[in-house]
């Protein structure tokens, strides 16, 4: 079980699973509902995680308080600008309810409105000096989708750029990543997405064991959707041979859990743009 050694970075990217469709309705108060999430929890055989999610009187997200079955959790606040727009998140890490690590997020948006960056800081303990120890780099179409994020972990070094593809109605259809310092930029991961009847999804994860050895299948996600929104993913490890698809065994299982509010119609368009970038989870 991966225990909770940083926040979700909630704020920063385009979910590779969904962009929520969000029904809407008018009120006599000049106000607009919209479903936000609340919560997320990935369970697994040895514990879990879970992320509960709030938001301010204008519906946008302003605390994310998370923990996990053993000891460590954290908690997360996030800043706007005049634009309605977040500026950082804040985050308090603890163990056994003793804070240990510090951490901040600072994003930066393109003329239209679209985020480009997002520079995460850390320092542990009593030290003075937060640290950089990653960025995000987010490239959008003239349609706002996503369709290159390019992490740099400045801690180990690392380097990953992923790309996203889409059908013709803008549903997510698959994504490849790869090295960018790999002068051949050979893919170390590949995932699909395939739609199913009955509001179903499958996410298949492919991927090498080391550069240009072939793709094998290491994942199956199957995912279950109600009225547009992402309820439940089961995830299992899998592999592919002559006889076919073979599901292993089941690794974990998230439920997202929401809630309707009203919001104030000025403020509508920003809620449903937030909420198609929250749903992406940072692993560790």
């Amino acid at each position: 079980m991966n225990k909770i050694r940083k926040a979700l970075v909630l704020m920063l990217v385009f979910m590779l699973t969904i962009c929520i469709a969000t029904p809407t309705t008018y009120a006599a108060s000049g106000k607009k509902t919209v479903y936000v999430l609340t919560k997320i929890k990935v369970t697994e055989d040895d514990g879990f995680d879970e992320q509960v999610l709030k938001y301010n009187k204008n519906g946008l997200l302003s605390k994310v308080n998370g923990r996990d079955d053993v000891s460590y959790s954290f908690k997360s606040t996030f800043k706007y600008n005049g634009k309605k727009q977040a500026t950082s998140q804040t985050t308090s890490y603890y163990k056994n309810k003793k804070k240990y690590k510090s951490g901040k997020v600072k994003f930066n948006y393109t003329k239209k409105g679209y985020l480009s960056k997002a520079r995460e800081y850390a320092k542990y303990g009593k030290a003075k000096k937060f640290y950089l120890s990653c960025a995000n780099y987010y490239n959008w179409d003239s349609q706002g989708l996503l369709i290159k994020d390019r992490l740099k972990d400045v801690e180990d070094g690392g380097e990953t750029i992923e790309t996203y593809n889409y059908d013709s109605g803008g549903n997510y259809t698959g994504s490849q990543g790869y090295n960018p310092n790999d002068e051949d930029e050979i893919k170390n991961f590949s995932i699909t997405c395939t739609y199913l009847p009955g509001d179903m999804r499958v996410l298949r994860k492919y991927e090498n064991s080391s550069p240009g050895e072939k793709m094998e299948l290491r994942s199956i996600t199957k995912q279950t959707l109600q009225n547009g929104r992402l309820v439940r993913s089961d995830k299992y490890e899998a592999y592919e041979d002559e006889g076919g698809e073979h599901e292993k065994e089941l690794d974990d299982v998230t439920v997202y859990t929401y809630k309707k509010i009203k919001v104030p119609k000025k403020y509508y368009k920003k809620v449903v743009k937030q909420q198609k970038y929250i749903l992406k989870l940072i692993g560790e």
